[in-house]
């Protein structure tokens, strides 16, 4: 990448790493629309309810670079990249989380996942997104997790995670519970053994398999613990052999949100 694209890149782009040392770079502003563009980037990021018309963003320009060589050049950003956060909002996220609680003693829901978020009154440089994207890199790298990434000058995401929602290759669809949680500095013993984290690890399977069910064979592997810099997760893999061919959006329709971000019974 030269240093003319990579400073577009840092303006406004995209990232997704591909398990191979690879990673894809958006370059420059993303034009939305309702489709993929055969021969460009396109990266599918709708709203959380999947009500978008348009929820693809299109890279006219992007290329496919190592992961190595793409840290080197964040490497050479100026700045620290440190953040002042703030929070989370405890009073928010307790009355979030007391609302789960009552609904789930009213036979309302299984499971659901109150969330909380920290802030910064101070806008983000390109010295904050070069650390950001810096970050996710080395974590996918050193760990089974993807680095993902979106942005402009005013807003965007940028992150790493240990969750595929799916994967197709060959006419069948592979996608995953990840659900069972412990810091990975703590005293507790194997997530496999704590009746807890199994149950709450098991409502996920049956909610994927409930969605899936439908539309094709389902079939689970073994649940095994998979270990993160900061966590540690129960993980299984899944297994969709469907009925009929089924599309990109059709798969995305069944499966999200899992109940491992979002809540069970779904309709709940």
């Amino acid at each position: 990448m030269t240093q003319s694209k990579f400073q577009d890149f840092l303006k406004s782009g995209c990232l997704l790493t591909t398990g191979e040392g690879r990673v894809w770079a958006g370059l420059g502003s993303a034009e939305v629309s309702r489709s993929p563009v055969d021969g460009c980037l396109s990266l599918y990021a709708p709203d959380f309810l999947l009500e978008s018309s348009t929820p693809w963003l299109v890279y006219l320009s992007s290329l496919q670079m190592d992961a190595d060589e793409l840290v080197r050049l964040l490497d050479e950003v100026p700045g620290s990249g440190a953040v002042e956060w703030r929070g989370p909002e405890f009073e928010g996220f307790a009355a979030s989380y007391a609302s789960v609680q009552t609904r789930i003693v009213r036979g309302e829901l299984l499971k659901a996942v109150p969330i909380g978020s920290r802030t910064t009154p101070k806008p983000l440089d390109i010295g904050h997104r070069a650390a950001a994207l810096r970050l996710a890199l080395r974590l996918s790298q050193g760990f089974p997790m993807s680095a993902y990434g979106f942005w402009n000058q005013a807003e965007g995401m940028i992150g790493a995670t240990p969750e595929l929602l799916f994967e197709q290759a060959r006419g069948g669809l592979t996608t995953m519970a990840l659900a069972g949680t412990r810091p990975v500095d703590t005293d507790r013993g194997c997530l496999l053994d704590d009746p807890k984290e199994l149950l709450e690890h098991e409502l996920v399977i049956d909610g994927i398999a409930a969605r899936l069910s439908p539309i094709g064979t389902v079939s689970t592997g073994q649940t095994r613990e998979v270990r993160l810099p900061t966590l540690v997760h129960l993980h299984t893999p899944i297994q969709l052999e469907p009925f009929v061919p089924i599309s990109f959006q059709e798969a995305v329709a069944a499966l999200h949100p899992t109940p491992a971000i979002g809540a069970w019974p779904l309709e709940a």
